[in-house]
């Protein structure tokens, strides 16, 4: 009996501590917003799995950095989506499924008229199994401008 409680114990805490492992993060390179052969601002970072406020998230850090000092700040925007088909085998990476996805929203940075490092997150949809983020370095414009940014650059994982 002594022993049972013992080996249960150490699975228990063996399956505890692995899933408190960090997910290893998803690099996406360096994205340039232009505007014709003038460089407005950069962005590289990564995306991971992680506990954000109390529960799972798919999280974007990005190190964004205003390249024209016009007066206009730059800033990080991530658009969520989510699907039910496992579409990361390996359970993260930067290409997924092709059709399935629905839109959750999308959320966006602190601006910078420097160079910063932030982070954006999502909840994870307890109705898919699979979380990939469109992510974009814009750049703030005129309230009647709409703003500026980049093509979307997609990391995702399968939980």
């Amino acid at each position: 009996m002594r022993r049972t409680r013992l080996v249960g114990t150490v699975v228990l805490t063996l399956a505890l501590g692995l899933m408190g492992q960090a997910a290893q993060a998803i690099s996406w390179g360096t994205v340039y917003l232009k505007n014709g052969s003038t460089n407005l601002g950069s962005g590289y970072g990564s995306a991971y799995k992680a506990v954000v406020n109390g529960g799972d998230a798919l999280k974007v850090t990005s190190t964004q950095k205003d390249l024209k000092a016009n007066g206009n700040p730059i800033y990080t925007k991530a658009n969520w989506y989510f699907n039910g088909t496992y579409c990361y085998p390996s359970g993260e990476g930067s290409v997924g499924c092709g059709s399935g996805w629905y839109g959750a929203g999308s959320t966006s940075s602190p601006t910078t008229v420097d160079y910063g490092s932030v982070w954006v997150a999502k909840a994870l949809s307890g109705t898919a199994d699979s979380a990939r983020a469109g992510i974009m370095i814009c750049e703030k414009q005129p309230w009647y401008d709409p703003d500026d940014c980049t093509w979307e650059t997609f990391r995702g994982i399968s939980y």
